[in-house]
């Protein structure tokens, strides 16, 4: 019995035991599960009811809330360092969508950097998440190192064992890119031109400067 749906199976007992193919167990319900047997005089037995919850449907791993970035790759620049120091690579209060896990789940991040060194961070969920409704799984601050393919996948599976897994490969920059004007120095006030072959040499004439 699976919620109000009844079905009967039959099968023949060999060698003490009976094998009963293609039961049909629907997916997110309660079912029961009762065996009957009849002797060749008739007389009948039947077996203790199981109870069992059937869950065929995994977890997903969604999009990144904080920082606010999806897909497969994406890029981490310095603004999304959370304390704006590069020296101890980028920093980020890391938050991943879930559904399908209960309270108390962990979802597991791996980041592994170009060299191949792997740090592991982990998660609770703070309530439950069905496999309709979503919940957010909150890292805290994680740091991930400056590279150009790094990698961060994300695990958990539900209380049936269903896995889930999310791979996003990040280029990952922390410092902040600088721009300086190097030429004419500070002794060395320019002269007006309107074409470049007026100031000589590899010099190039510029407006609005």
């Amino acid at each position: 019995t699976c919620g109000k749906v009844v079905a009967t199976y039959t099968a023949v007992v060999t060698a003490g035991g009976a094998a009963f193919a293609d039961v049909v167990l629907t997916d997110q319900t309660q079912c029961s599960l009762e065996a009957g047997v009849t002797d060749a005089a008739g007389q009948e037995a039947s077996s203790k009811k199981i109870d069992v919850s059937v869950d065929r449907t995994p977890p997903t791993l969604g999009a990144l809330v904080v920082p606010k970035k999806d897909g497969a790759q994406i890029t981490l620049v310095a603004v999304d360092d959370i304390n704006s120091d590069p020296s101890d690579g980028m920093q980020i209060n890391l938050q991943l969508l879930v559904t399908g896990l209960p309270k108390g789940a962990t979802i597991q991040l791996d980041v592994t950097d170009d060299a191949g060194k792997k740090i592991t961070y982990s998660a609770k969920l703070d309530k439950d998440a069905t496999d309709s409704t979503t919940a957010t799984a909150s890292f805290g601050v994680v740091l991930i190192p400056d590279g150009l393919k790094v990698q961060m996948q994300f695990s958990a599976a539900d209380a049936a064992g269903n896995p889930a897994v999310k791979k996003i490969v990040a280029q990952v920059l922390s410092n902040q890119p600088e721009v300086r004007i190097v030429g004419p120095d500070s002794n060395n006030e320019g002269k007006s031109c309107k074409a470049n072959s007026e100031c000589g040499g590899s010099a190039i004439c510029f407006d609005g400067l």
